[in-house]
């Protein structure tokens, strides 16, 4: 699902605050870097921002065992929020989110 390389799953309803400021941080952390990505939002209805077209349904099946949020950077591995934080804290995120966006064609932050 989406158009962009970097997909976040996120809820707006999330019953645990944890969950909510940890889906909160993911999406500063992207948009702060300015990587364009894809929100999807397990508890909206079909559409996810951008206007994309989601079945959420097939979603929850996607992330049935997960815990939100998570972040996938191209077809890599899904993330949660404290692998990503890893990632930047090693500086390994921007190299990937580079390659990543090098390869859709968009120029990263």
């Amino acid at each position: 699902p989406g158009r962009l390389p970097v997909r976040v799953y996120v809820t707006s309803t999330a019953a645990e605050a944890r969950t909510a400021k940890h889906c909160r941080r993911v999406i500063d952390l992207l948009s702060a870097k300015k990587v364009p990505f894809d929100i999807f939002d397990l508890a909206a209805d079909r559409v996810g921002r951008g206007g994309v077209v989601v079945d959420r349904e097939a979603l929850r099946g996607l992330l049935r065992h997960e815990r939100l949020p998570r972040v996938q950077v191209g077809d890599g591995p899904l993330l949660d929020a404290g692998q990503l934080q890893d990632l930047e804290d090693f500086g390994e995120l921007d190299p990937k989110l580079r390659a990543v966006l090098r390869s859709f064609g968009t120029p990263a932050g």
